[in-house]
C-alpha cells in the first residue's frame, strides 16, 4: 500500500508538470526560445548528426561545415556524445528539435519523480515531499532552461540519482556502480554544470559522513572518491579535447574586482524567481533562517551552506572558474535546497521558527526596497510566506505548504511567459525544404556557401553535405578566426557580443572564403548573378571567389600587414597572402581611395538629427527608419562606411543599433554580460545593382555618432585575383583528411587555405610532413616550391589521445572494481 500511494504521488507530480509545461507555451509555438535554443542548440546536435551520417565517425575530430572548418570540439557543449544525439543518430526521419523537445520533457518528469523518491528515503512525509518536488520542479530555471539554455538543467535527474545513489552507499551499502553511472551521465549532458554537480554530491556525501556516520570512515571515504574519478575517467574522451579546445579558444569573462566579491549580497538575487540562480521564493529563505541554530545537524549544515553559497558572490566566481560571478551556476544547489524544505516541513513540532528570526527573514526584501530595486513582489511573497509557515507551526499541520506551492507555479508560469518561444511558422521558414533542395543542388564540396536571411538563426544551420559556410554561432570560438572577422575584415557586429560569426554581405569575406553561392532576400552581393529565384529568396553565383586552396608568390610580411590602416588593408590582404616572414619587399598599393560623403543624414518620423561639428546626435523616440539619397555609385563600386558611436540617453539593458541598407552594427548594453565593445561602426557596402538611396534604421534612445568616414573601391581591384593563383584541384577526402588535392605551382611561395589556423592540422607534401604556418592573420598555410605537388591536410583534435587514454583507464578500474565487489560479496 505504501509503494502504491507513493506511485500514485509520482504520478500526480508528473501530470502536475505537464499541466505546468502546456500553461507556459502559446499556441502555434514550439518549447523552444528565440535565444540559442534555435541558433545553436537545435541546429549543431543536428549538425553532429549529419556528420556522422556522412563519415560514419562516432568519434570525430573536425567539422567542416561550419566556421570554415573548426575542432568538433568547439561545438561538444551542444551536444557530442550526449545521449539524446546518440540516440537521434537511430532516428533520422525524426526532427532535431522533437528529439531535444522530447528529451528535455523527459528530464523535467524524471527530475520531479526522482527527487520524491529521493526525499521520501530521507523519512518526510510524502506531503513534505510532494511539495518539495513540486518547489524544485516549478523553480526558476527548470522548465525555463528546458526550452532554453539545456545544459544548465539537462544532467539535473541524473545529480538526482545520484545523490539518492549516495543514500544507498550509506544506508545499504550498495549503489556504487550507480554513481559511476550517474557521474558519466552528468558529463555527458553537461560538462561545464557536471564540475559543480560533482561537487554537490561530494557536499551531500560530506553531510551524510559528519551527521548521520558514527565515525569518518578515510576508506570509505577514498572509495566514494574513486568512484567519482572513474565516472570521471571514462568521460576522458569527452573531457581533455574539450579543455584543450577551451585553452585554445582563449575565453575570457568580464573583469572582476575581488572586494565585491567578498561583500555580502544582502539582495540574495541568486536565490529567488529568476532563471539565472535558483529560482525560488520566498518562502525558501523563511525556511533557511530558522536552520541556522536548528537541533537537527543536518538541517544546520544544510541552512549555513545555503546561505553563505547565495550571500556571498565569490562562491558563484569561483565555481564559474573565475569567469564572472553570474549565480546561474548556482541551479545545481537545487536538491539541496529542497531537500532542506522538506526536512523543515518534517520538523514542524519542534516548532523551529523563532520571533528574532523574523528582521533575518525580512532583511533580503528591506535590502532591495533601499536598493531601489522593484522588488514589491519579492516583499509580499515573504509576508505571506511567514504568515503562512508560522500558522502551518502553530497548527502542526503541513497542509499550508500548497498555499506556497501554489505561488511558485504563478511564479514559475509568469517567468516562462517573459520567454519569445519559436513559432511553427518561423521554425518551417528557416528550415525550408524547398529551400534546401534547391540550395542543394548547386552546391559542390569545393566552394562555399552563405545565407544572409535569418542569418542569426542559420549561422550552424546545415541542411546539405556540400554546405559548407564560414559562418557559425558557439559559446567556444577560434580566437585567430575571430579576430580576422571582426578586427581584420571589420564584419559588422549585430548582436550584442563577438561570439557569433553572422554572415552579411561583404565581397571580401565571400570572396576570401571561397563562398560561390550565397542566397539572400533582396541586395545581391556585387559580382553575384543570380540563378534561381524562390519565395524564400535568391539563390545567386560567383565563379570568381578565391578556391579554397591555392598557391602564390605575391607576398607581405605580417608587419607591414600590421601597419595598414583599414579599409585599405581589405584589398591588400585580399591581393596579397600575409605571411610570417619578414625582410620580403612589397610595393602593392591599395585601391580603396577616401570619398566624399556619400550622404547627409536629416531628421525623419520619430528620430531627430542634430548636426554636429563632428557628426550628429540622434534622438529616435522608438526605433524607426529614415531614407536618404545617396551619390549615384555604379553596381562595380564597393563603398565603405565607419563612425564611432557613444550613448548619450539609452536604457541600461538597451543596445545601440543602426541599419545602413541591410547592414546592421550594434553596441552592446552596459549591462550586456558578453559586451562587444563596439564603438566604431563599420559597413562594407556592395550591391549588383547601383545604390541611390540609403534605408537607415535607428534603435531607439540617444546617441552621438561622430568622425563619419567614406571609401570607395572599384570592384576589378579584386574580382581577377583568382586567375592569378595557382589553384589546388581538389579530390575527395577520406578518413581524417580535411582538404586534399593536386597543385602545379608556377612560382615558390606559399600555399594558402581558408582553413583557420588552429591546432591539430597534419600537413603531408608529396607524402612528406611539413608544419603548418600561420597565413592572412588566421588560415593555414606553408611554403612550397615550384613543381607538381599533392597536398594532404587532416586534423586530429588535440588531446584526444590523452583521452582515450583517461576513458580505456576508467573502464579497466571500474571492472577491476566490480570484480573486487562481487567477489567480496560472494
Amino acid at each position: 500500500m505504501k509503494n502504491k500511494k507513493d506511485g500514485l504521488i509520482i504520478a500526480g507530480l508528473i501530470i502536475l508538470t505537464l499541466i505546468l509545461l502546456y500553461a507556459i507555451v502559446p499556441a502555434g509555438h514550439l518549447f523552444g526560445s528565440e535565444t540559442d535554443w534555435l541558433s545553436q542548440h537545435i541546429t549543431i546536435s543536428d549538425d553532429i548528426r549529419q556528420q556522422f551520417y556522412q563519415t560514419h565517425d562516432l568519434f570525430p575530430d573536425y567539422m567542416r561545415q561550419i566556421g570554415g572548418g573548426q575542432n568538433i570540439y568547439f561545438l561538444s557543449y551542444y551536444g557530442l556524445f550526449r545521449p539524446d544525439v546518440l540516440i537521434s543518430l537511430c532516428l533520422p526521419f525524426v526532427a532535431m528539435k522533437d528529439i531535444i523537445i522530447s528529451g528535455m520533457i523527459i528530464s523535467c518528469l524524471l527530475s520531479v519523480g526522482i527527487c520524491y523518491i529521493w526525499l521520501r528515503g530521507h523519512h518526510c512525509s510524502r506531503l513534505a515531499a510532494a511539495s518539495s518536488s513540486f518547489l524544485l520542479i516549478s523553480s526558476g530555471p527548470i522548465l525555463f532552461h528546458a526550452h532554453r539554455q539545456i545544459m544548465f538543467v539537462n544532467y539535473m535527474p541524473w545529480l538526482l540519482l545520484g545523490l539518492l545513489a549516495i543514500d544507498r552507499i550509506h544506508y545499504k551499502n550498495k549503489g556504487k556502480q550507480l554513481l559511476i553511472i550517474c557521474v558519466i551521465l552528468m558529463i555527458l549532458n553537461s560538462y561545464f554544470y557536471s564540475v559543480s554537480a560533482i561537487l554537490v554530491l561530494f557536499i551531500y556525501d560530506l553531510i551524510l559522513r559528519f551527521t548521520q556516520d558514527q565515525a569518518f570512515e578515510w576508506r570509505s571515504w577514498l572509495s566514494f572518491c574513486l568512484m567519482i574519478l572513474i565516472g570521471i575517467l571514462i568521460c576522458g574522451i569527452l573531457l581533455f579535447p574539450t579543455l584543450a579546445a577551451m585553452l585554445e579558444s582563449q575565453r575570457s569573462g568580464t573583469y572582476t574586482s575581488l572586494l565585491p566579491l567578498l561583500i555580502p549580497d544582502s539582495t540574495l538575487k541568486g536565490l529567488f524567481y529568476q532563471a539565472y540562480g535558483a529560482g525560488v521564493t520566498a518562502a525558501v529563505w523563511v525556511m533557511l533562517v530558522p536552520g541556522w541554530l536548528h537541533s537537527n545537524q543536518t538541517m544546520r549544515w544544510l541552512s549555513r551552506l545555503l546561505t553563505i553559497t547565495f550571500l556571498f558572490p565569490i562562491i558563484p566566481f569561483l565555481m564559474n572558474g573565475m569567469l564572472y560571478a553570474r549565480a546561474k551556476i548556482l541551479i545545481v544547489f537545487l536538491p539541496l535546497i529542497v531537500l532542506y524544505t522538506a526536512l523543515y516541513l518534517n520538523s514542524l513540532n519542534q516548532r523551529p521558527l523563532k520571533l528574532w528570526h523574523v528582521p533575518f527573514i525580512l532583511l533580503p526584501a528591506i535590502a532591495s526596497l533601499l536598493a531601489k530595486e522593484k522588488t514589491y513582489y519579492l516583499a509580499a511573497d515573504m509576508i505571506i510566506s511567514l504568515l503562512v509557515l508560522w500558522m502551518m507551526q502553530q497548527s502542526q499541520k503541513q497542509q499550508g505548504i500548497l498555499v506556497i506551492n501554489l505561488i511558485a507555479a504563478f511564479s514559475c508560469i509568469q517567468l516562462n511567459h517573459t520567454e519569445n518561444f519559436v513559432t511553427e511558422k518561423k521554425y518551417e521558414t528557416i528550415y525550408d525544404t524547398r529551400k534546401a533542395k534547391l540550395i542543394g543542388s548547386y552546391l559542390d564540396d569545393h566552394s562555399r556557401f552563405e545565407d544572409f536571411t535569418n542569418s542569426m538563426n542559420t549561422s550552424n544551420l546545415i541542411q546539405h553535405e556540400n554546405m559548407l559556410k564560414p559562418s557559425s554561432y558557439s559559446s567556444l570560438k577560434n580566437a585567430d578566426y575571430n579576430t580576422f572577422f571582426y578586427d581584420v575584415l571589420k564584419n559588422p557586429i549585430s548582436i550584442r557580443n563577438r561570439t557569433a560569426h553572422v554572415s552579411s554581405n561583404n565581397v571580401f569575406m565571400q570572396g576570401m572564403m571561397g563562398c560561390r553561392y550565397v542566397f539572400t532576400k533582396k541586395i545581391l552581393p556585387a559580382g553575384y548573378t543570380e540563378i534561381a529565384r524562390i519565395k524564400a529568396g535568391i539563390l545567386a553565383e560567383n565563379p570568381d571567389v578565391m578556391p579554397l586552396a591555392y598557391a602564390t608568390s605575391e607576398l607581405m610580411s605580417q608587419s607591414q600587414f600590421q601597419q595598414i590602416p583599414y579599409p585599405m588593408n581589405l584589398d591588400t590582404i585580399y591581393n596579397q597572402a600575409v605571411v610570417p616572414m619578414n625582410g620580403i619587399k612589397n610595393s602593392y598599393t591599395s585601391k580603396i581611395k577616401p570619398v566624399e560623403a556619400l550622404f547627409q543624414l536629416t531628421s525623419g518620423k520619430h528620430v531627430t538629427i542634430t548636426p554636429r561639428a563632428d557628426g550628429y546626435l540622434i534622438d529616435a523616440k522608438k526605433d524607426t527608419k529614415i531614407t536618404v539619397p545617396m551619390i549615384p555609385q555604379t553596381n562595380q563600386q564597393v563603398l565603405f562606411i565607419q563612425f564611432d558611436v557613444e550613448a548619450v540617453k539609452v536604457s541600461p539593458s538597451r543596445n545601440i543599433s543602426i541599419t545602413i541598407n541591410d547592414i546592421k552594427n550594434t553596441l552592446s548594453s552596459v549591462k550586456a554580460m558578453y559586451p562587444n565593445e563596439n564603438h566604431t561602426f563599420h559597413y562594407t557596402l556592395s550591391s549588383s545593382e547601383p545604390y541611390h538611396k540609403a534605408v537607415i534604421h535607428f534603435s531607439k534612445g540617444t546617441y552621438r555618432i561622430s568622425h563619419m568616414q567614406f571609401h570607395s573601391m572599384d570592384l576589378q581591384a579584386i574580382e581577377q585575383r583568382r586567375s592569378q593563383v595557382d589553384e589546388v584541384k581538389l579530390s575527395a577526402l577520406e578518413g581524417k583528411e580535411v582538404l586534399k588535392g593536386d597543385v602545379s605551382v608556377s612560382k615558390d611561395g606559399y600555399l594558402i587555405t581558408s582553413l583557420p589556423y588552429q591546432k591539430g592540422y597534419k600537413i603531408l607534401v608529396d607524402g612528406k610532413s611539413i608544419a603548418p604556418v600561420k597565413v592572412n592573420t588566421a588560415f593555414v598555410g606553408f611554403p612550397i616550391q615550384t613543381g607538381d605537388h599533392n597536398i594532404v591536410i587532416s586534423f586530429h583534435a588535440p588531446g584526444k589521445t590523452l583521452g582515450w587514454a583517461a576513458t580505456g583507464t576508467g573502464i579497466v578500474l571500474w571492472m577491476i572494481t566490480s570484480y573486487i565487489r562481487r567477489k567480496q560479496h560472494a
